[in-house]
């Protein structure tokens, strides 16, 4: 039997086809994996906590300027232990800027009443 003009057309069309869908498949997989390694990443981005923020440290003065004082001041408030501090030597102390923006948050210095 021989094959209509037709017949031979289609055949190499289903080949084609096929890895066409072939190609197709692999492609929506791989897209499927980059798809779920997006959405795991952005997952990981909302849910997950952020690193704190490395505080700054400030100097003395620094601590003064933004109490509008000196820094004689500063240094009284850490050795009596109102302004927390951290001593980094014999003769350096410096403040971390969440204790001190702490520190004008809860309004200074507690006095007895």
């Amino acid at each position: 039997m021989s094959k209509s003009p037709l017949q031979t057309n289609i055949e190499p069309l289903s080949l084609y086809a096929s890895s066409t869908d072939e190609t197709t498949a692999i492609a929506s997989e791989q897209l499927g994996f980059e798809v779920g390694d997006l959405v795991r990443r952005l997952f990981c981005l909302l849910v997950a906590p952020t690193p704190p923020k490395p505080t700054r440290l400030l100097s003395a003065p620094e601590v003064a300027d933004l109490l509008n004082t000196n820094a004689q001041v500063v240094y009284r408030l850490a050795r009596n232990q109102e302004l927390p501090s951290v001593n980094l030597g014999e003769r350096i102390l410096r403040f971390s800027e969440d204790s001190v923006l702490e520190f004008i948050k809860r309004g200074g210095v507690k006095r007895a009443a």
